[in-house]
């Protein structure tokens, strides 16, 4: 790639070199270019030629860099006052139109007409800025009157629409700062600040430590009815001064199951040698879940009743960072050293992650609110077997891998409950891969003969699963094998 780099910049040399041999700054000396932003007084590109250069001039020593279907012919040497005949085209065969202002055309589409002159600079301002930033905005053109050209506005629509879940977000961040959960739950870790050479991530900050209720007490309008999750951040019991959602006094729990262990385990992974093993976690690991939302997906189905769907990914300091953010943002994540999710009829799962974190939360809501209000199909521009716009609940482990080996999942049940069969799937939502789906964990209780065994026994001896065999040459056929 640098070469290639190099190679275009060698070409563009030499139409630098001939933009100064045609004296092209000379002649367009009245051009305007602003301020030189590196220098306290002058102007932007007085003496320079190559920013001048018509597409001719391009295309003469640009020509191998250039798609032939690119068409784009232009002149910049066309100021009739000053020009000197030095147009590519001959002007004075040409009649032209009455001028078009691209401002007033753009905000006429809002009425910004309508609007009152001293609040008229101000909404042009705006919508301008909503339609055409930094980044790239395609603006097309066309003589056909039967043509589909027109103004896509879906943009600067769902911009407004991140204003007002922003706004709602905030709501949820003020009553948290009253509830004090930042103060409540400071022995929570949340990393290092990528953003900072010493200190830790999230201290003083209280929103991302919200549980569901209070998430769904703002943010009504933005989950979709079909979306039933519900978690708890404040499950500390040794320190959480009874905040929890739950009685976890009702509670019993099952022995815990190590989320990485499941994983390679499907692999043969503890029969594989020590100075190994890490390399096999790795390879494993990252092949199946990575930094890609829509990449993988772990489904929770409990006594073949109860299931639960959550994408699966790895996340970076700079993602966590962000993400207890409110700007930007199209979903809304909690994070805490342990979650409690409710997966049944007073059945819990915990996921936890000791002296670090996980996260779970809402995700796509944005897009979803916006499709809901414009009336659009969320579905029309996808596969039929796409779940992207259906899932909203999203769940963060760490990417480190030595904090992923700590990921734990166990399951809670009451008097009034058994757990009575567990399922753990994780699906490979990737387009190039091996497998569809790894179950991960299953168990299903054997009532003895005289059906006395209680709930609660059952619930604590959930079996662990059968190892791989100890032959590495039983390993599934996958890319995990290929040298």
């Amino acid at each position: 790639m640098k070469k290639t780099q190099q190679s275009f910049e060698a070409d563009v040399r030499g139409l630098k070199n001939e933009a100064n041999d045609l004296h092209l700054a000379k002649q367009t000396k009245h051009y305007n270019f602003g301020k030189d932003p590196h220098r306290s007084s002058g102007n932007l590109g007085v003496r320079k030629s190559l920013h001048r250069a018509c597409s001719d001039l391009l295309r003469k020593h640009l020509s191998n860099w250039i798609p032939l279907n690119c068409t784009l012919q232009f002149c910049t040497l066309s100021n009739l006052d000053g020009g000197g005949g030095i147009c590519c085209y001959d002007l004075q065969r040409y009649q032209w139109s009455e001028p078009l202002n691209l401002v007033s055309l753009i905000t006429g589409m809002f009425g910004v007409d309508a609007v009152s002159d001293n609040k008229k600079e101000k909404w042009n301002k705006v919508l301008t800025r909503y339609l055409i930033d930094e980044l790239t905005c395609l603006l097309a053109c066309s003589s056909d009157a039967n043509s589909d050209c027109y103004c896509d506005i879906k943009r600067i629509l769902m911009k407004e629409t991140q204003k007002s879940f922003e706004e709602d977000v905030r709501g949820v961040k003020n009553e948290a700062n009253d509830l004090h959960l930042a103060k409540q739950t400071k022995h929570y870790t949340f990393g290092k600040d990528p953003q900072r050479s010493s200190g830790n991530l999230g201290v003083r900050k209280s929103l991302h430590r919200a549980c569901s209720d209070l998430i769904r007490k703002h943010l009504l309008n933005w989950i979709p009815l079909n979306c039933t999750l519900q978690f708890c951040t404040l499950s500390n019991v040794e320190n959480n001064g009874g905040i929890c959602c739950y009685d976890l006094q009702r509670y019993q729990w099952s022995e815990p199951l190590n989320l990485v262990s499941l994983i390679t385990g499907m692999f043969g992974v503890d029969a594989v040698s020590d100075n190994k093993k890490e390399k096999w976690n790795k390879v494993l690991t990252r092949y199946l879940i990575d930094e890609r939302t829509s990449n993988c997906k772990l489904q929770v189905v409990v006594n073949d009743e109860y299931t639960n769907e959550y994408y699966l990914k790895r996340v970076k300091q700079d993602r966590v960072s962000k993400s207890m953010d409110i700007a930007q943002n199209q979903y809304r994540m909690s994070y805490a050293p342990r979650i409690l999710v409710e997966v049944g009829n007073e059945i819990l799962m915990s996921i936890s992650c000791p002296d670090n974190f996980v996260g779970l939360g809402f995700w796509n809501l944005v897009k979803w609110r916006h499709a809901a209000d414009n009336n659009e199909d969320p579905k029309s521009k996808k596969n039929d077997d796409d779940d992207s716009q259906k899932l909203h609940a999203m769940l963060h482990i760490c990417e480190d891998l030595e904090v992923m080996k700590k990921v734990e999942i166990a399951f809670g049940t009451t008097v009034n409950s058994s757990l009575q069969s567990v399922k753990i799937n994780c699906i490979n939502l990737k387009e190039d891969k091996d497998f569809d789906c790894l179950t991960l964990y299953e168990m299903a209780t054997q009532p003895n003969a005289s059906n006395t065994t209680s709930n609660t026994e059952h619930t604590d001896s959930i079996p662990k699963r059968q190892r791989s065999p100890d032959n590495d040459d039983d390993l599934p056929a996958t890319k995990l094998q290929k040298k």
